[in-house]
């Protein structure tokens, strides 16, 4: 047997079945079948939801999970479950904790920890320690009741214990329960630290002091302000506190509230107790720093949340070069004033960092520039972090934020480099996470920017798109750096336009990043953008969007901004949308994504005279190199329905056919295509170009972006073809042989071969379900404006309507039809 032995995080699981002794005594063969039901009902359920089955003890189960969501969601079934089995009436007590897995058994004190909380469960019921009711008040199907402090002997962690009272669970009642809570008392535990890179040791005290905070071991670190004279001195305020705030986070049993959702507080004058209720944190430390030369001062309180009561404060006048000194000896002070008590086994020492204080200095000043996440500043901030490495070659997080810039630079220009180009920038990316790990082999940050460019998201898939490998890096960079948001934010992404398992784990791992960082904009806006795309609950994506962009506005800059406004357009919301646009435009008015959605956003508006403006400058920026120009296939896209709305179908067809001689594999605007070669007479040329194009597909079947087709994508390609074909050669005159299209192209969709996400041009970003826009384009050629009516009005009312459906010459028939200017009414287009 193997007596190797593994220490872990984990969600325990404790059940007992009420009133098994007594059915024992009574009748022993059914005690003992009971088990065996219990086993074989339950097991599977535990193993469906990726929970380990532990262990039998007695009548008890012993369960591990690696998430909370997946302990609780599995809970709720096996209640469920238990419900419709005689005698099977259990007790679940369930809490997150540190486990040792050693010979297929676990030990530990949270182990005996979970075992206390089972009693307080009531029949049928759940009950929950304090760390699995945090994650469970974040989520609005959950309610849970506060029971108390269990009684536990020896055990140096706050625990609490909770009931859930949702989902139909029984409620706990104290008075049937056996087991003791602790009586209230007056001491209480509190978390104190303020030390940077070299900080190695962590501190609890107990505090005579006021009421108690909703969780003891917990800090936020607010931006420390700057008081030098000199306003570019900020970068070295801003790195102190960011210094000071990753130092902390590697103290285990400490939650630190992250980065941004601190500095989220920056420049605002709230009150203290109102940051630690939005930052649910027990305690705040708060500073300045004043730069001036070589030399620095740095002040620093401690103040509990509960009352404003300052705990500790002091003030340090050293030189620059003494910065690391300066650090310890504020941590010294902490300790000194607050007679700390060490628990140095909870700490875990921050890897790849400096010892060099000009190599942190020119660090701190990239990161600065780094998170402003704008091209000219990523930019600089690369030279910031290769001077960092000039003073200290084997500096790896300064290697890392290398590998970060260059990855973000490749997403900033998504549309202004061509992909070869992009290629460039992202081999630049991978080189330098690659120098990093050769410096520090368990750098995290390093693993987590390796995912993201393995994972071949919509930009970076024609370089590299190795899902598995980077899958195996981001769970080694969690792994590693459990704490640092963007690796779950990355690997969610990654996710979630695959199954709905997956898509269910890329839920699983946002969540995970919006507890650690609540107030970040970045992982606000990853909300938004798996709930519109991943979920299509649209009004949740965009209260997250709201919530990202209301954190930080300069969001406003890139493809985040994009995504936001046209999902506005998709809830009809155009003044808000046309405000977000103009926004970015003043922030940026060259930049391509910015000037297509204004483009585009008037074209569906029917202001014909504002889309070509903003057109005139995308051609008149964008097309410098002609047909070589960076971008070129989205050019020719909006250039195309531009004119076709405008029912210049000679210069649609002319930018449709240098489209086709890019990307020949092309889908919906081969219906475009046949219509308008139609409305010219010039069916037989068109028929001979959509078949020779086809061929070149076979030929290259590849998406324009440089990534191969798949098989399905094929299939899905060869559908519009043929409808197209059919189109020009009037094959839906027949009902019959509409209604055979229409079953074919279903039977399509019912295999998920359209996977990538929905139809981007008269479909409007629906996934599954394009039946319905091409049942609207086909009837409504056929003259059955009536069924396509009701096709659209279904639509509309899951704010999945086509796009440009008010403005395309298929309707100018009924363009003054009262049940079309209705829809166009619950559009918002009147």
């Amino acid at each position: 047997m193997s007596t190797n032995s593994t220490r872990k995080l984990a969600t325990i699981v404790f059940t007992d079945i009420v009133g098994f002794t007594k059915l024992t005594a009574e009748n022993q063969q059914k005690a003992s079948d009971l088990l065996d039901i219990q086993r074989t009902e339950l097991q599977p359920l535990v193993e469906s939801h990726q929970g380990k089955w532990v262990k039998e003890v007695g009548d008890g189960l012993i369960l591990t999970f690696d998430t909370i969501t997946n302990a609780v969601q599995c809970c709720l079934k096996i209640q469920e479950k238990a419900g419709s089995i005689d005698n099977l009436s259990l007790r679940i007590g369930i809490h997150l904790g540190e486990i040792l897995v050693k010979d297929n058994d676990i030990i530990g004190d949270d182990v005996n920890i979970t075992a206390r909380i089972e009693p307080f469960s009531a029949p049928g019921g759940i009950a929950v320690s304090n760390k699995v009711n945090d994650a469970l008040v974040r989520e609005s199907e959950f309610t849970t009741k506060y029971l108390g402090k269990p009684k536990l002997k020896g055990v140096g962690q706050k625990v609490e214990v909770y009931c859930i009272t949702s989902h139909g669970l029984p409620e706990t009642k104290l008075s049937d329960v056996s087991a003791k809570l602790e009586k209230k008392s007056n001491w209480y535990i509190y978390v104190v630290s303020a030390a940077a890179v070299v900080l190695v040791a962590g501190f609890i005290v107990l505090n005579p002091f006021g009421e108690e905070a909703p969780d003891d071991l917990s800090i936020a670190v607010l931006p420390f302000v700057n008081m030098s004279t000199d306003k570019e001195n900020e970068y070295f305020s801003d790195g102190m506190t960011e210094e000071i705030l990753n130092a902390l986070a590697q103290i285990n049993t400490l939650r630190v509230a992250a980065r941004t959702s601190s500095f989220a507080f920056k420049g605002k004058n709230e009150d203290i107790r109102s940051i630690g209720k939005k930052l649910a944190v027990a305690h705040v430390l708060e500073g300045s720093v004043r730069k001036f030369g070589e030399d620095i001062r740095i002040t620093a309180q401690l103040i509990r949340v509960s009352d404003g009561y300052h705990l500790w404060s002091d003030t340090y006048d050293r030189k620059f070069k003494e910065i690391f000194k300066v650090q310890e000896e504020i941590s010294n002070a902490i300790a000194s004033q607050m007679k700390i008590k060490l628990f140095g086994e909870d700490i875990v020492k921050r890897r790849g960092i400096t010892e060099h204080p000009e190599a942190l200095d020119l660090y701190m000043q990239g990161r600065f520039l780094w998170n402003q996440n704008q091209e000219r500043a990523v930019l600089r901030s690369i030279k910031y972090f290769e001077k960092a490495l000039e003073k200290d070659p084997q500096y790896a997080l300064a290697e890392s934020a290398i590998a970060d810039a260059f990855y973000s630079l490749g997403i900033i220009r998504r549309w202004t480099v061509s992909n070869d180009e992009r290629s460039i920038i992202f081999q630049e990316s991978e080189d330098h996470a690659h120098k990093a790990l050769s410096i520090e082999p368990q750098l995290g940050e390093a693993y987590a920017v390796l995912g993201v460019l393995y994972g071949g998201n919509q930009i970076s898939s024609h370089w590299k798109d190795d899902k598995k490998t980077a899958e195996e890096y981001f769970k080694k960079a969690i792994n590693l750096s459990p704490k640092y948001t963007p690796a779950y934010l990355w690997y969610s992404n990654m996710l979630s336009p695959g199954s709905k398992d997956r898509r269910e784990e890329a839920e699983v791992m946002f969540n995970k990043a919006l507890a650690i960082d609540p107030l970040s904009a970045s992982v606000n806006m990853r909300g938004g953008e798996l709930y519109n795309i991943g979920f299509k609950d649209y009004e949740k994506a965009l209260s997250f969007f709201d919530k990202a962009f209301e954190l930080d506005p300069y969001l406003v800059y890139g493809s985040v901004n994009y995504e936001y406004t046209s999902l506005l357009e998709q809830c009809f919301q155009w003044e808000r949308a046309e405000k977000s646009w103009n926004y970015a435009y003043q922030t940026d008015s060259t930049f391509f994504g910015t000037l297509w959605g204004m483009t585009s956003h008037y074209i569906e508006r029917g202001l014909n005279d504002k889309a070509n403006k903003y057109l005139k400058k995308i051609t008149d920026i964008y097309l410098k190199d002609g047909e070589n120009s960076p971008g070129i296939i989205d050019i020719y896209f909006i250039m195309a329905v531009n004119a076709l709305v405008n029912r210049d179908y000679k210069s649609m067809i002319l930018t449709l056919e240098k489209m086709y001689e890019k990307q020949p594999c092309q889908t919906w605007f081969g219906l475009d295509y046949a219509y308008g070669m139609k409305h010219l007479g010039r069916i037989e040329s068109a028929e001979g170009n959509l078949n020779q194009w086809q061929e070149e597909c076979h030929k290259n079947p590849s998406d324009g972006t440089g990534h191969p087709m798949s098989p399905d994508e094929l299939v899905e390609y060869e559908y519009f073809h043929q409808v197209s074909i059919n189109i020009l050669e009037n094959e839906f005159e027949s009902r019959a042989a509409f209604e055979k299209m229409i079953h074919e192209f279903s039977i399509i969709e019912n295999n998920q071969l359209i996977h990538r996400g929905g139809i981007t041009y008269f479909g409007h970003n629906v996934g599954i379900g394009t039946t319905s826009p091409i049942n609207i384009f086909i009837n409504t050629l056929m003259g059955e404006y009536d069924t396509a009516f009701e096709t659209i009005e279904t639509m509309i009312n899951r704010y999945e309507s086509p796009k440009y459906i008010t403005v395309h010459p298929i309707f100018d028939p009924v363009k003054d039809n009262l049940k079309f200017i209705e829809l166009k009414q619950k559009m918002n287009l009147n």
